[in-house]
């Protein structure tokens, strides 16, 4: 068996319209919202989009004159069908082949008062949040709080003297914990009106997208010494720290994998034998896992790394005191010295000491040259320089 590539289930719902009884309406062909569209697959922009749909009531694409008063909700044969959707031409994708599309129908009123229509306006907001781009703020339950006059809604149709002065929207894509996707009804209700006019309502409904919260992982960095090896930290705060907008919700971070990368590998530990130096972005953090309802996909995430400092291993050479007689030249060598430390790591020795007296390796015995040597103790006069190992 070959590769098979089955279609991607899509819902295309009519809008619910509304038309005052003995006028004709015609139900144009964007009335419509859908979820399920692909846009995005690993990162790649698809771009699939639907232009237009045929709605209908009772095979008809304008409402007659002729249409009783009613709400005419599905599967009523005077509700609103949608069928036959048109995509947008995309290079490389099939359209409507890609996917098994399910219509849903949409409220039809008729009615003799005036019709005030009320849409929910599309709107966005960063998972963890219960706030909206819109300005809504939603309670635990999807219930949000509508500023009246706001740019959450919009309303067409109201009579002349009368005012909107309550309104509400509910919509599960409001609450603070509810996963990144685009697929949230934003469904208006419990208009206040005031006025004398007769009017009926006609609700039509919206998409919530919630999207990833964005939220920064960096390393801390470490600082050691030659010789010293240490192991990376796992923990908050010593290992690592949390940026951007912070965890949203009731989301926790379990574990992070913070490391050292030597150019080739992954390790919890800086072993001691690496080099003093400055390792630019040595220090690393992924594969962030947590509770709490924490998911990878709610977030993007942004890691940071750190830099690791090896310093130098300090290390005094002291010359040790010598001798000679009066007249008599004396060389140096490179071993009369003493180390502040008994042993160096990692095996390292040192194997000789440059030892000077006025630049030179040997204490001249003759009064003829710089750096005459008369009978007396010079202090500090054998310097060392230059170790080798």
């Amino acid at each position: 068996v070959g590769l098979v590539i089955t279609p991607a289930p899509l819902t295309i719902t009519a809008s619910n319209q509304a038309v005052q009884a003995g006028t004709a309406l015609p139900l144009g062909t964007t009335a419509l919202t859908s979820t399920g569209l692909i846009t995005t697959v690993d990162g790649v922009t698809l771009g699939d989009s639907i232009t237009s749909s045929t709605l209908t009531s009772n095979g008809l694409t304008t409402v007659p004159t002729t249409l009783a008063s009613g709400v005419y909700a599905p599967p009523n044969v005077n509700s609103i069908t949608p069928s036959a959707a048109v995509f947008a031409p995309v290079s490389g994708s099939r359209g409507a082949a890609n996917y098994a599309i399910t219509y849903v129908g949409g409220t039809l009123t008729s009615s003799a008062n005036a019709i005030v229509t009320i849409t929910a306006l599309a709107d966005t907001k960063i998972y963890g949040n219960s706030t909206t781009t819109n300005g809504v703020t939603y309670n635990s339950n999807g219930l949000g709080v509508v500023t009246i006059g706001g740019t959450s809604y919009s309303i067409s149709g109201l009579p002349v003297g009368d005012t909107l002065n309550g309104l509400s929207l509910t919509s599960l894509g409001g609450i603070a914990t509810a996963p990144v996707g685009s697929s949230y009804q934003i469904t208006p209700s419990a208009a206040v009106i005031t006025g004398t006019v007769p009017y009926t309502l006609n609700y039509v409904s919206a998409l919530m997208t919630v999207q990833p919260r964005p939220i920064t992982i960096a390393a801390v960095g470490i600082t050691t010494t030659y010789g010293t090896p240490v192991t990376v930290s796992q923990n908050l705060t010593t290992g690592y720290t949390i940026g951007g907008s912070g965890l949203g919700a009731s989301d926790t971070l379990t574990s992070v994998a913070v490391n050292y990368y030597n150019g080739t590998t992954n390790s919890t530990t800086v072993p001691g034998s690496t080099g003093a130096a400055t390792y630019n972005a040595a220090i690393t953090t992924s594969a962030a896992t947590g509770t709490g309802g924490f998911n990878s996909t709610n977030y993007n995430i942004t890691y940071t790394p750190a830099n690791l400092v090896v310093n130098k291993l300090a290390v005094s050479l002291t010359a040790n005191s010598q001798s000679t007689v009066y007249g008599t030249a004396l060389a140096l060598g490179t071993t009369a010295y003493t180390s502040s430390l008994s042993s160096l790591p990692n095996g390292d020795t040192i194997s000789g000491v440059t030892l000077q007296y006025y630049s030179s390796a040997t204490v001249p015995g003759t009064t003829t040259v710089p750096g005459t040597t008369n009978a007396l103790t010079y202090t500090g006069g054998i310097v060392p320089s230059s170790a080798t190992g």
